[in-house]
């Protein structure tokens, strides 16, 4: 069921959200990756660990300059460098897929 929001509740969250403000602080500044590289590491996270998931896309990361390389490989070698995430095979297509260049 979706529930539609009024234009009253927007002043409503606003505050809301300045109470959680004062109470918690503000947002920690933290680095943001692109999208490309978010998708690359949400890709690689589904079902496998979050220090495993992050140790692959880190070396990626370093091996590899433009993420549009790893659409070069061949899905044995991105499978081989996907080495110890969950389904690495099936990764290994998603990410090619997901990096073609239509």
């Amino acid at each position: 069921m979706q529930y539609l929001l009024t234009r009253d509740l927007s002043t409503h969250l606003a505050r809301v959200n300045h109470r959680l403000l004062e109470w918690h602080g503000p947002l920690p500044v933290c680095d943001q990756l692109d999208p490309v590289s978010q998708l690359v590491l949400s890709l690689i996270g589904a079902r496998t660990k979050g220090e495993v998931s992050l140790r692959a896309f880190v070396a990626l990361r370093k091996s590899f300059q433009d993420w549009s390389e790893l659409y070069a490989l061949s899905e044995t070698i991105l499978t081989a460098c996907l080495n110890g995430v969950t389904y690495p095979e099936r990764k290994a297509a998603q990410l090619r897929q997901a990096l073609d260049d239509p």
